[in-house]
């Protein structure tokens, strides 16, 4: 016990000085509301997700348009064929083809976008 005594007393011999902070407590439901509230309202929500329609919509109508003119060049090449001439069409197909696979890829891109913007709601 004398120990004890020892020990306590040179313990609070130094003095300690501690800044004082003036700290702000929130409540949970505060903090909360405030997590909650992250994101875009839904109105810009809105209007972020219509204008990926109108872009995703031009770019099926683009599918369309160059799936119909190769299916034409396709057509012209089978007929030039059995005129037993080049129809000259195998670069622009290829270019045509690699086009639509770049609209299929953009039209997939905007459609896992429309999908994420969708989950901000």
């Amino acid at each position: 016990m004398n120990t004890l005594k020892t020990v306590y007393g040179k313990l609070f011999k130094e003095e300690t000085k501690l800044a004082s902070h003036e700290v702000e407590l929130a409540t949970v439901k505060e903090v909360d509301g405030k997590l909650k509230s992250f994101g875009l309202p839904a109105s810009d929500i809105s209007k972020i997700s219509a204008s990926i329609s109108t872009v995703q919509s031009n770019l099926r109508n683009l599918e369309k348009s160059i799936n119909d003119t190769i299916q034409e060049a396709k057509q012209i090449e089978i007929k030039a064929k059995e005129l037993g001439i080049d129809a000259g069409l195998e670069n622009g197909l290829k270019y045509a083809n690699e086009k639509l696979k770049q609209t299929a890829a953009a039209n997939s891109l905007f459609a896992r976008f429309n999908s994420e913007i969708e989950k901000l709601k």
